[in-house]
């Protein structure tokens, strides 16, 4: 059967793929995939046999690998009875009897092969009893809906999303199929499907609420991301993502959502019941909010202290929206005086924020409950085309060799089909050793235990293209817009050790807090100056371009800096990180938001030191940037920076003469701000300050 199986699995990759290319998944990504499942664990009740389902399952590719691996844990009496519960969905005819065709020839004629449409209502398939899916379902299908009835359509929360015009241009049926996953799913189960990549960030209504589904039904447990060139000729860039339905009784989604309401409606009777407050302080630490500002705004009162940049992004968006500008020019609104203006738009803004930031305490909370994920970033060339030598094969058009060919593998004519798929056993990629799905120096192997809560460390051979994230982190929180896009771009985290005491910046610090969140307007000309960013430059103050102000606004502006000598300045807005030290001839200036004032306590710390030392740690900081549009970094993210703490009146000394050194390098040749801060970095390694490794 092993032998008929491969010689059918050659005939289609040799001669069928040509023209329905889009329909199958290359037999190493189906042996990749599979293996990466815990097989062991899934069939280890010997009582009862999983059901398992490929939606759209082609020519069955996936439905035969899994058969194939499952026969080292399982009782091979009953071999037939596990395939009987192994079902195929394909719609197209052909396919379906190619499908079966292919069971057949492994021995596998047991498989359940249906033609149906997977997103119809069919009988035999019923919702909630599947263990496991894996699937490479279709993706921009135009004109999709109009091939279901208006019952079948209603039953997709997703169908909310699109208007009735837009049913025949339509082409999000991937959306579609991620939403009928979570309904074939029994809780627990087990699910890897094939996505294109954008299904991760599209803006987009349906998508939104496509990874709505995802994030709140399942825990996600890895994301591989592929480049093109995976599936044959489609130029598609995919994804593979690997997830878990998350139990219920209760449903934890729904469980977090009325948490959430209660807190913002000012209901706290269950906080000891739940013991789950922690998550609002773990959500302000990450956002950059103060906690008691947060526990105010919760109340209906807004602080001024919760005013951070992302906060002003609010308020910015809330007077951009259609509905404020049309209150503003109303016959109603202009009858108000202007206090009574003032109270209405505050109490609309206030409704605005909450609902934005309801959502991301919501979903923030479900991530917190999600396990690390495995995210695996194939390498690709500038084209975005996955590297053959990663997957172990390559397609070609050329005249009479058309299809895929496994690199590596010698095929002798006269027996191709054959020799190419038995040839998969001696491909040599990062994803899968095909002889030995136990390998741990594979990919698939930590994805598999991931599954099992086993996040063992990675080996080099795949540390580059493989990390554990916090999907918290994956996430895009700091959008105002809050479309829960998730990234795969891995953020390098670092860890700073030390002979000498290290301590949080606060601790170390009178005070850090940021410049004006709302600066007034200037005057022609005053010897009051507020300054910004873009005068912090090369290490020092920079006056040129500065807003001049009255005397009342700035005594009223200075409240918040009180901007004195020895105060270290750190840029936290735009170009974040560059750094200076308040002189004695610095005198009447303040500064807008993009710009921290920092007072070091002098018996602990050197401002000189400390200045040098955020330029040495500058890819520390950068890391913790936030925003797409502006980069920024929050206060209380400044104020948990690790500084390492040597001896103020030898060492710290020492640091700084030596940086000097370079300051006055850097003033007299070329050399650019990036390597500056580069020699600044090696002063402190060097002289064993600190040792700053890769998390």
């Amino acid at each position: 059967n092993q032998f008929l199986g491969d010689l059918f699995e050659g005939f289609l990759d040799d001669g069928v793929k040509q023209s329905e290319g889009q329909f199958f998944t290359p037999i190493p990504i189906a042996k990749f995939i599979v293996s990466s499942l815990p097989l062991d664990e899934i069939n280890s009740d010997f009582q009862r046999i999983p059901k398992v389902v490929d939606y759209a399952c082609g020519a069955g590719h996936f439905l035969n690998e899994y058969a194939i691996q499952i026969k080292k844990y399982i009782d091979m009496k009953k071999y037939q009875e596990y395939c009987s519960n192994i079902v195929g969905i394909e719609k197209e005819y052909r396919l379906s009897k190619v499908a079966k065709v292919s069971a057949f020839m492994y021995g596998q004629d047991n498989i359940q092969i249906h033609y149906a449409d997977t997103l119809a209502n069919t009988k035999r398939i019923e919702d909630g009893t599947f263990n496991v899916l894996i699937s490479n379902p279709p993706y921009s299908v135009k004109g999709f809906l109009e091939t279901l009835n208006d019952e079948d359509r209603m039953k997709y929360s997703l169908s909310k999303c699109i208007d009735e015009k837009s049913y025949s241009t339509n082409n999000a049926v991937e959306a579609f199929f991620m939403e009928k996953a979570e309904r074939l799913l029994v809780p627990g189960g087990i699910m890897a499907l094939i996505f294109p990549s954008t299904v991760l960030d599209k803006v987009s209504s349906v998508y939104q609420r496509m990874r709505e589904i995802l994030i709140e039904n399942f825990e996600i447990n890895a994301i591989v991301s592929f480049g093109s060139g995976v599936f044959g000729k489609t130029g598609t860039k995919t994804v593979v993502v690997f997830a878990q339905k998350r139990l219920e009784n209760p449903k934890l989604s729904e469980h977090i959502k009325n948490r959430v309401d209660s807190w913002y409606a000012g209901n706290n009777q269950k906080d000891i019941v739940f013991e789950d407050v922690h998550y609002i302080k773990e959500y302000c630490d990450y956002m950059g909010f103060e906690l008691e500002a947060y526990q105010q705004f919760l109340n209906g009162k807004i602080a001024d202290n919760i005013k951070n940049a992302l906060w002003e992004e609010y308020e910015n968006s809330f007077e951009q929206q259609n509905e404020i500008i049309k209150l503003k020019s109303s016959d109603k609104f202009l009858g108000m005086s202007n206090e009574e203006q003032k109270m209405e738009l505050e109490k609309l803004k206030q409704v605005y924020i909450k609902e934005i930031e309801k959502e991301k305490l919501k979903f923030f909370i479900l991530a917190k409950n999600n396990r690390k994920v495995l995210i695996v970033n194939c390498p690709t060339n500038k084209q975005g085309k996955i590297e053959k030598k990663f997957i172990g094969y390559e397609w070609s058009d050329a005249k009479g060799k058309e299809g895929i060919h496994y690199i590596g593998v010698k095929v002798e004519d006269e027996d191709s089909f054959l020799s190419i798929n038995q040839g998969i056993n001696e491909i040599i990629t990062p994803l899968v050793n095909p002889i030995n799905y136990d390998d741990s120096s594979k990919i698939n192997y930590y994805i598999k235990k991931n599954f099992k809560n086993e996040q063992l460390d990675l080996p080099n051979e795949i540390r580059e293209y493989t990390s554990y994230q916090s999907l918290e982190d994956m996430i895009e929180f700091d959008e105002v817009v809050f479309n829960k896009k998730i990234s795969v771009s891995v953020k390098d985290k670092y860890i700073i050790n030390s002979k000498y005491t290290i301590s949080k910046l606060e601790a170390l610090c009178v005070s850090i807090t940021d410049g004006s969140h709302n600066p007034p307007v200037g005057v022609d000309s005053s010897k009051y100056m507020m300054l910004s960013s873009r005068n912090i430059i090369d290490g020092s103050i920079n006056f040129e371009q500065a807003r001049f102000l009255s005397a009342s606004d700035f005594e009223k502006e200075n409240k918040r800096t009180q901007v004195k000598e020895g105060d270290v300045l750190l840029t936290i807005v735009g170009a974040i990180g560059r750094t200076a030290v308040v002189g004695k001839k610095c005198k009447n200036i303040t500064f807008q938001r993009s710009v921290a004032v920092l007072k070091p306590k002098t018996c602990l710390l050197n401002s000189e030191y400390l200045r040098y030392y955020l330029e040495a740690i500058n890819q520390v900081i950068q890391v913790e940037a936030h925003g797409l549009a502006q980069k920024g970094i929050y206060l209380n993210q400044i104020k948990r920076l690790n500084i390492v703490v040597p001896d103020k009146d030898s060492i710290q000394i020492n640091i700084v003469k030596k940086c000097k050194k370079i300051d006055k390098k850097y003033r007299e040749t070329r050399m650019n701000y990036d390597t500056y801060q580069e020699e600044i970095k090696n002063i402190f390694l060097d002289e064993n300050i600190m040792v700053l490794e890769k998390a």
